[in-house]
């Protein structure tokens, strides 16, 4: 009895060890896109290839967000097995990269039988493309990817420079915000000042004088004007950028004497986090605070007084066009996208520390400029940066390779000329 219940046992566990490597199966069957990106939380990267990946799932697979497998490539040091995910999703049709170096490096070497899609991340071109190694890691890539997707007209510009002979394979689609009516008629109840504990009070001395009645922000009670930087801390971020100069301005200011930078987001590259925090500790105004969800950031957005971005390169901030779409003022740093995005009176830029300090002093003076440069920034964002759109654009490119689906050969034997690497 016990030999024939011991079989009876292993009979049962041997199906039941089918049973669950069938239903794997069928749940890699059902994957026809590799997605590839840093999805490091609460950053731009994962939150533009999450809203992408959407769209692509979609696009090949109707509402079932299964047939996107998203991949995270944020480990600098280890490899993503490319050929072993082909080989355990047979059913893939089109691999998708965000950012052409951090991601695309994975792909050296491999065999990919199926569409390569390439979303520049802004680094890659703007940074990467200073070293020749990563340069030409790049070059490989983009030699074999499908199709080259750029955030701005600027970008395509870009990359032509570096690859002219390629640059029949870029399409343009400018990234959404991504915010929903919905999400914007749902903001929830965060206030950044209250969770800081910042009050009039906080400003010791200071606190004695009122800002003129005359002037543009004047607010009662000495209210707390917040600039808010919201970035993950790592060196393209630049958080430091501004916090002398704030700090003393925020000390010095005549009329203005409750002036706060704050800023806001997760502690990504953890030296400069380390001197970060402890080189604002003597800086009176200066404050951080770690990340919160999505929401709560829209609602810290909407309580300041401005919204800044200070990094030295960018792809196209999200952050700026949510800021934007929620109708902030927003400051951002002179960069190429940054100069793009805000040209035309939708935002001020600022080069030098002492440049930000001038802009401010201008726009609490100026209600009219500020109500302007919100109703500019809103209407362009409305126009050139719908959801809706992006969501098309996407769409659009990934049928154009993969479908239709019914059909398609098997990856080994696929009609796309397989290429390495």
């Amino acid at each position: 009895l016990c030999e024939e219940h011991g079989k009876m046992a292993s009979t049962q566990q041997q199906q039941h060890d089918e049973e669950e490597e069938e239903q794997l199966r069928r749940r890699q069957s059902r994957v026809l896109v590799l997605a590839l990106c840093a999805m490091q939380a609460h950053t731009g990267n994962n939150t533009t290839m999450s809203r992408i990946a959407g769209f692509i799932a979609r696009a090949v697979g109707g509402d079932d967000t299964e047939v996107v497998k998203m991949v995270d490539t944020t480990a600098s040091t280890c490899s993503v097995d490319v050929a072993g995910l082909l080989a355990s999703n047979p059913a893939v049709r089109c691999v998708v990269l965000l950012h052409a170096y951090r991601s695309g490096r994975h792909l050296c070497g491999v065999e990919v039988p199926v569409p390569v899609v390439v979303i520049l991340g802004g680094t890659d071109i703007n940074c990467d493309s200073s070293v020749p190694q990563r340069l030409e890691v790049m070059r490989q890539v983009f030699t074999r990817a499908d199709r080259v997707v750029s955030f701005s007209d600027e970008m395509k510009d870009k990359f032509s420079v570096f690859f002219p002979q390629l640059r029949n394979k870029v399409v343009c689609i400018p990234p959404s915000a991504g915010l929903s009516d919905a999400e914007l008629s749902r903001l929830p109840d965060f206030s950044l000042v209250t969770s800081l504990g910042l009050t009039p009070r906080q400003c010791g001395e200071r606190c004695g004088s009122q800002p003129a009645a005359e002037s543009a922000a004047a607010v009662e009670d000495n209210t707390p004007l917040v600039f808010l930087l919201v970035a993950g801390v790592r060196p393209v971020k630049d958080p430091l950028f501004l916090v002398d100069a704030f700090s003393q301005w925020s000390q010095s200011d005549p009329v203005y004497t409750n002036l706060h930078l704050v800023i806001l987001g997760p502690i990504l590259d953890a030296a400069l986090g380390a001197e970060m925090l402890e080189r604002i500790k003597g800086l009176p105004g200066v404050h951080y605070h770690p990340e919160v969800p999505r929401g709560e950031v829209c609602a810290a957005m909407r309580e300041s007084f401005a919204v800044l971005n200070t990094s030295v390169s960018e792809g196209l901030s999200n952050t700026l066009l949510e800021a934007m779409q929620l109708g902030c003022l927003v400051l951002a740093r002179a960069n190429a996208s940054n100069t793009s995005l805000l040209a035309e009176r939708r935002g001020h830029l600022f080069a030098t520390p002492e440049e930000f300090v001038s802009a401010a002093r201008e726009l609490l003076r100026s209600p009219a400029l500020c109500q302007q440069l919100r109703r500019e920034a809103a209407a362009w964002v409305r126009d050139r940066h719908a959801l809706t759109a992006e969501r098309d654009g996407y769409c659009r490119l990934v049928r154009d390779l993969v479908h239709p689906l019914e059909g398609l050969p098997t990856p080994a034997t696929q009609t796309h000329p397989p290429s390495v690497l």
